[in-house]
């Protein structure tokens, strides 16, 4: 499993979320972002907004060549990525069939969506701007034996949060959900991604593709029981 931490988070950034996968089992490689932590250069200021990448002939490949050399030298089929981190994963999933099963956690979101006067979160970075279709991104990383799922916090001060996924998430055609942690008031990865992850990993990574349908069928009625995943038509839980 490749674990891809957030901007201005180094390698030790995330020791729960680490311990967690670690002491169920998976071997984690964990990862920053480009100039942060172990990876910042020294004298190097970030801009807002990233806009210095303009300079280079191809900005993607400055956050998505380290993933594929990672995935070059290891077995990994499994990725898990945090704020700049899950936008990394859900592009990495899209580019590179190798990564099989993808969690996104306050990551992305359609542009349609993510820009409304009562979200915080609508200026992004340059490396975000340059992907005008994100509903496209998630069909491409959650096609036919693969599976993705975009994990968000309802009260997010940051980014992402509100109900919204519950609007473009079904719009997805392939193998992909969205939801959020109803009661996180904060920016994080929260026990609840951790519980919800692992439960879809088991369902879709250890029992294989054979068991695919059913697994997003049962992993939908438990997100609906718990009132975090709505399809259209249904009623919005309290």
């Amino acid at each position: 499993m490749i674990y891809h931490n957030g901007h201005e988070q180094d390698l030790d950034a995330a020791p729960h979320v680490l311990g967690w996968f670690l002491a169920r089992g998976w071997r984690v490689i964990t990862m920053t972002m480009p100039q942060a932590g172990e990876n910042a250069s020294p004298g190097f200021r970030r801009r807002k907004g990233h806009d210095q990448l303009v300079r280079l002939k191809r900005p993607l490949s400055f956050f998505l060549q380290p993933v594929v050399a990672i995935l070059n030298y290891s077995n990994a089929e499994t990725m898990v990525g945090f704020s700049g981190g899950g936008w990394t994963t859900v592009v990495a999933a899209a580019i590179d069939p190798r990564i099989r099963y993808s969690y996104s956690i306050a990551g992305s979101e359609p542009w349609r969506w993510r820009c409304r006067p009562d979200k915080p979160g609508c200026e992004a970075d340059l490396e975000q701007r340059l992907i005008p279709n994100y509903l496209r991104l998630y069909e491409l990383g959650s096609g036919r034996d693969r599976r993705q799922l975009a994990l968000y916090n309802l009260h997010d001060p940051c980014c992402f949060g509100g109900r919204t996924h519950r609007i473009w998430g079904p719009l997805v055609r392939g193998n992909f959900d969205a939801v959020s942690d109803p009661s996180s008031h904060s920016h994080a990865v929260t026990a609840l991604h951790l519980h919800l992850i692992t439960q879809d990993l088991r369902r879709w990574a250890v029992r294989g593709a054979r068991d695919a349908a059913p697994a997003a069928a049962t992993t939908r009625r438990q997100l609906g029981r718990a009132g975090r995943f709505v399809r259209p038509g249904s009623s919005s839980p309290p």
